[in-house]
């Protein structure tokens, strides 16, 4: 993930969740700019409604 301001790879995740569920809150290191980006890790889910019958 790089910073889409200074294109900097230096960037940290402060929220796991932004204001979408699919995205996550970064703070670039290098500019100390805010922004939101697409999650790249996500919990799968193993148990379907099907499978609980």
């Amino acid at each position: 993930m790089t910073c889409p301001f200074c294109e900097s790879g230096d960037v940290e995740v402060v929220a796991p969740f932004a204001g979408q569920l699919i995205t996550c809150q970064v703070r670039c290191r290098a500019c100390n700019t805010y922004f939101e980006a697409i999650r790249e890790e996500f919990e799968s889910s193993t148990t379907s409604s099907a499978d609980e019958r």
